[in-house]
């Protein structure tokens, strides 16, 4: 992975979304990223089955360490302990910087459940609580809705009662029952109330029925009044006229990479919610 530069792979992936929006029936393939998964971690391999949330982890951790504070505002939410002594009073507060957040789906059979669940208050009667966690999935549907109010979740001397509103914008599925095995496809919704199906090359247009259905593995929620796609493709558009053009090609190698598709979305401002069968620690 020699001389690869994530943040010129991420330029080039936008510019031709930007060509491709105008002609219809074509689809960008991010190949780059796949000849070069070991610039992420070793352990990664191309023709291999990996685990989308470990990409996604060690995804971002490269991309902070180029620049941390694009990751910071679009990613980060900070994580609140508050620990209270039963007997003396004592209490204390860490802040943790988190990506993206684990949910234990066991016992519970919607979203907002396990967020209450995980942010409820537990007593520690064991001074030596340990946690564990396996590598298989939990196999079933935990309910989601398209809008995620947070403010319930959050502490309320950080918010000043401002509203905390979340709109659903990807889904990534796992059919398998391991995460070495299986196959992922995902749902994008690239403008409002338009979602996409993306299973390989094949790429189309679903009905949002169709995507709360699904055994979600990631979830991704924008904040509400985010700029979606389709707005930021019609801003460049209006000023493709006073910036510099930029032009991108693929090798020939590798154009049969190119196939159809009737949309591409890129991630502006997300939060990522992860079910699992256990909180990883």
């Amino acid at each position: 992975a020699a001389g690869f530069c994530l943040i010129c792979i991420f330029k080039e992936l936008i510019g031709l979304s930007l060509v491709y929006e105008a002609y219809e029936g074509r689809s960008v393939s991010p190949w780059r990223l796949v000849e070069n998964l070991s610039y992420f971690t070793s352990g990664f391999h191309k023709n291999e089955q990996e685990d989308a949330h470990k990409f996604f982890q060690c995804f971002h951790n490269r991309l902070e360490s180029r620049c941390s504070d694009i990751v910071q505002q679009v990613f980060c939410v900070h994580f609140v302990s508050k620990l209270s002594c039963c007997n003396c009073g004592y209490y204390s507060n860490t802040y943790d910087p988190l990506i993206d957040v684990s949910l234990e789906i066991n016992d519970v059979d919607n979203l907002h459940s396990a967020l209450e669940s995980f942010t409820r208050v537990k007593k520690l009667v064991d001074p030596e609580i340990k946690f564990s966690y396996g590598i298989c999935e939990v196999e079933k549907h935990v309910s989601f809705l398209m809008e995620l109010d947070l403010l319930l979740y959050t502490d309320n001397n950080q918010t000043n009662n401002e509203q905390i509103k979340y709109d659903l914008y990807a889904v990534i599925v796992h059919a398998g029952s391991t995460s070495s095995s299986g196959h992922y496809y995902c749902f994008i919704c690239a403008e409002p109330n338009e979602w996409y199906k993306f299973d390989d090359s094949m790429i189309s247009r679903v009905h949002e029925d169709l995507v709360l259905a699904e055994e979600a593995y990631i979830i991704f929620y924008a904040k509400r009044d985010t700029l979606w796609f389709s707005d930021f493709v019609a801003l460049q558009m209006h000023n493709m006229d006073t910036i510099p053009k930029l032009s991108f090609s693929l090798p020939n190698h590798h154009a049969s990479d190119v196939s159809e598709s009737n949309a591409a979305a890129v991630d502006t401002s997300s939060s990522a919610l992860r079910p699992t069968d256990a909180i990883n620690s």
